[in-house]
């Protein structure tokens, strides 16, 4: 054995009893390839943080909120979206997690696909269930500034993921 790679798992790379170190007891020449891939989710998370305006963050927190507490909602949003696209179904609205590797990316780019079908179901929803959330993600949506950011970010971070 020449090299290990691993995902910088502490059981891994520890300090006192992780596998690294048991094999390199055996292989002296062993080489660690530690994973750049935990380390640029890292990055991409604290640079979102920073430079993704806190009223997306709402729009894509939100949206999946509106959606996982719902399946009347998830129904009536599969209804529409079939009307409006011959039939077919929407991919599902996911949770942008900080620990999940690149799931923001996920998030908004199932967003901006889906952007006028949301729309359209926001403007119904405030209509008929007169809710004020519906009512703000209506306005969220209605705004085209958001979608540019939006659209900017989905292809700014398409080349985080590509490597």
């Amino acid at each position: 054995m020449r090299g290990v790679g691993t995902d910088n798992a502490s059981v891994m790379t520890g300090i006192n009893n992780d596998v690294h170190r048991k094999v390199k007891a055996e292989a002296l020449h062993l080489v660690l390839i530690r994973c750049v891939c935990r380390f640029l989710q890292l990055a991409t998370s604290a640079a979102t943080a920073q430079a993704l305006p806190r009223n997306l963050e709402y729009l894509i927190s939100e949206t999946y909120n509106w959606f996982a507490r719902s399946p009347a909602r998830q129904i009536a949003y599969k209804k529409l979206y079939g009307l409006m696209n011959d039939g077919d179904e929407p991919l599902e609205i996911v949770q942008a997690c900080r620990t999940r590797w690149l799931s923001l990316e996920i998030a908004v780019s199932r967003i901006v696909d889906q952007w006028t079908e949301l729309k359209a179901h926001f403007e119904m929803a405030r209509r008929t269930e007169k809710c004020y959330w519906a009512k703000v993600l209506y306005g969220m949506y209605e705004n085209q500034i958001n979608l540019g950011y939006l659209l900017f970010f989905e292809a700014d971070s398409g080349r985080c993921s590509e490597g």
